[in-house]
C-alpha cells in the first residue's frame, strides 16, 4: 500500500509540475504593435480617503482636487488575449494560454509636455486663465502610494514606455494647494512629440 501511495504521490506532482511549466514558462512570440495616440479622457478622483478612486459626482475638498487622465490610441484590439485558470488550492491564479498573449503596444509619438489652465480664479493670487501647471503634483494612474508623487516634469518618464493588452497610458494629477473659489475648472492639453496637441477640459468641480 505504501508503494501505491507513493507512486501515486510522484505521478501526482510530475503532473502539478508540467502544468505550471507549461503555464509560466511559455514564452509569448516577439513583437510590438505600434499605435498614435488620438484622444484624452479626464476621470474625477476621490482623494480624501487612504487610496484615490475614481468618482461620478462633481463635488471636491479645498485641499482635495485631483484627477485621473488617461491618453489613448486606436481602442480596436490588435492581438487576441485569453486568459487560462487553474487552482490548486490557490483561488485566483491565472496564466495566459499557449495560443493567445497578451498584445504589447508601443506608441509612435512621446508624451512631450503637459500644461494645465485654470479656466477660473483658484486664490487672490492666481486669478482665472493662468497657466497652473506647476502647482499639481502627479503620478502614475497604477500608483497607490503617496509619497511617489512627483512635479509634472519628472512624469514624462514614468509614461513613455511599452503598454501591455490596451495602446493607452495613464496618469493622475494632484492640485497641491486649496483652492479659495467656490468651483474650479481646468483645460489639460498634452503635447506629442510631433507637436500634436491633445486636450479635453474637465467639469465644473464644486468645492466644499
Amino acid at each position: 500500500m505504501k508503494i501505491v501511495a507513493r507512486s501515486t504521490l510522484i505521478i501526482t506532482l510530475i503532473f502539478v509540475m508540467r502544468t505550471l511549466t507549461g503555464c509560466f514558462n511559455y514564452e509569448c512570440p516577439d513583437g510590438v504593435y505600434y499605435f498614435d495616440f488620438t484622444g484624452i479622457r479626464i476621470q474625477n478622483l476621490d482623494n480624501t480617503g487612504i487610496w484615490p478612486k475614481v468618482m461620478l459626482n462633481d463635488t471636491m475638498k479645498r485641499e482635495a482636487v485631483s484627477f485621473q487622465i488617461e491618453v489613448s490610441g486606436d481602442n480596436r484590439l490588435l492581438g487576441k488575449v485569453e486568459k487560462t485558470s487553474f487552482s490548486f488550492g490557490f483561488p485566483g491564479a491565472y496564466a495566459w494560454s499557449k495560443e493567445y498573449c497578451p498584445p504589447v503596444y508601443e506608441a509612435n509619438q512621446k508624451i512631450d509636455n503637459l500644461t494645465i489652465v485654470s479656466l477660473l480664479r483658484l486664490t487672490e493670487n492666481i486669478p482665472s486663465n493662468t497657466d497652473v501647471t506647476d502647482i499639481f503634483l502627479a503620478t502614475e494612474e497604477t500608483s497607490y502610494q503617496t509619497d511617489l508623487y512627483v512635479p509634472i516634469t519628472k512624469l514624462y518618464q514614468k509614461i513613455n514606455h511599452t503598454y501591455i493588452e490596451y495602446p493607452k497610458t495613464g496618469f493622475r494629477l494632484f492640485l497641491g494647494r486649496g483652492v479659495e473659489n467656490d468651483s474650479a475648472q481646468f483645460i489639460i492639453k498634452v503635447r506629442l512629440a510631433d507637436n500634436t496637441i491633445l486636450a479635453d477640459t474637465t467639469r465644473v468641480i464644486h468645492i466644499r
